[in-house]
């Protein structure tokens, strides 16, 4: 990593090789470079296959949704209509 700092999100796509990063001030031709290399190596799609495999996964075995809505009770006070956020999030 460099000495600048680096989100959780675009550390994790990086160093799993689902994607690649380039610098805010990246010129547009270094910017189509990368998206060259994206769509030309099999490998970035493999591992963002992968990735999203692994955070789906998360998403679906996690509790976080059940317990918010427990902390809110049986959806009083939700306008008309709404639906729960575990359904939204399928």
């Amino acid at each position: 990593m460099s000495r600048h700092s680096c989100s959780r999100i675009k550390c994790s796509v990086t160093v799993l090789r689902a994607g690649l990063s380039v610098l805010r001030t990246a010129s547009t031709e270094a910017i189509r470079a990368a998206l060259a290399r994206l769509i030309a190596e099999p490998t970035f799609r493999a591992a963002a296959g992968r990735l999203g495999d692994a955070v789906n996964k998360e998403a679906r075995e996690s509790t976080l949704v059940a317990e918010i809505e427990g902390l809110a009770g049986d959806n009083d006070g939700l306008p008309s209509g709404a639906a729960p956020l575990r359904i939204l999030l399928r």
